[in-house]
Order: structure tokens, then sequence, then C-alpha cells
């Protein structure tokens, strides 16, 4: 079987033909396991974390630097760090999505973080892999491993833009 490396998550996966997503950098297979894995296949349960994983994935397939990935990466990586640093609960974290993309859009845009973290320690396939059902914890470990390796360059932006924000 032919295998290709996930450019977001680096994950050695099948090599597919199946549909991608328009702006997350994640190959055809590793979105086929995202998109499976949210849609309850296998199920994801409801413990610690749970609601992290679409941000976990989108903060760790960044994509290839349009405006629109961007964004998308600074949002998500901004709702781990409040999640996981300032203890902002699921609820508070939908409208906390909204606040920050305005405030991105106030000031022109988020610049593109870079470097993009050489090594993941989990990813997706880490939580699938714990499945049926998912081992507890596991989702919130992987959305703690997608921050710190985020915030193993970028600690001092990513907590000046949560405090712009929260502040705004």
């Amino acid at each position: 079987m032919k295998t290709e490396p996930c450019p977001g998550c680096r994950a050695e996966l099948p090599t597919s033909d199946g549909p991608t997503h328009r702006y997350i950098g994640a190959s055809a297979g590793c979105w086929d396991v995202y998109t499976r894995a949210l849609a309850g296949d296998p199920p994801l349960g409801s413990g610690p974390g749970v609601n992290l994983v679409v941000d976990a994935y989108a903060a760790q397939h960044p994509g290839e630097g349009s405006p629109q990935a961007t964004q998308s990466a600074a949002v998500h990586i901004l709702v781990l760090h409040a999640a996981i640093h300032h203890q902002v609960g699921a609820g508070e974290l939908v409208r906390l999505r909204t606040r920050i993309v305005e405030w991105g859009r106030r000031q022109g845009g988020f610049p593109r973080l870079l470097p993009i973290p050489a090594r993941w320690d989990l990813t997706i396939h880490d939580v699938v892999a714990a499945a049926p059902p998912v081992r507890p914890g596991v989702a919130q470990d992987y959305a703690d491993s997608v921050l710190a390796a985020w915030e193993g360059e970028h600690h001092d932006r990513v907590a000046g833009w949560y405090q712009a924000v929260a502040s705004d």
C-alpha cells in the first residue's frame, strides 16, 4: 500500500484521492480520518477536551499561508490557549471565537506564525486509535500537545493576542 505524509500533522497515511478542505492543510487520508471521527466513527465520547478536537486539528493543519488559513490557525490556537490556560468553558468558547475573528479583522488580519512546529506529539490518529471508546483524557492530551507545540516558539505572541482580545 502506498502512503504519504500529511502536510499538517505529518502522519504517514495511505494515499487517497478523497476530498480535502480548501484551506486546512491536511492530506485527503487525514481529512477522512478527522471527518469520520467528528461524525462518530469512532465515537469520541464526551470526556475532557472533546470540545477542543476541532481547534486542535485546525491548529495542527495550518495550511499554506493564505489569509484565510492564517486566520483560521490563529483563531484555533487562541481558543486552545483560552481553554487550557484560562479555563474558558465550552459555552464561552463559541462567543470567544467570534470575538477573536472580529479582533483579527480590525487589526488587518493575523500574521502567520512561523516557524510551524516541526514535531507533533499527538495527532487525530492517536485520538482515533484510543477508540472505541476513547480513552478518557486522550482528547485533552491532544489539545494540550498541539498548544504546547505552538507555544514553544510563539507563547508571548499568543498570550499577547489573547490579552488583547480579552480586554477588547
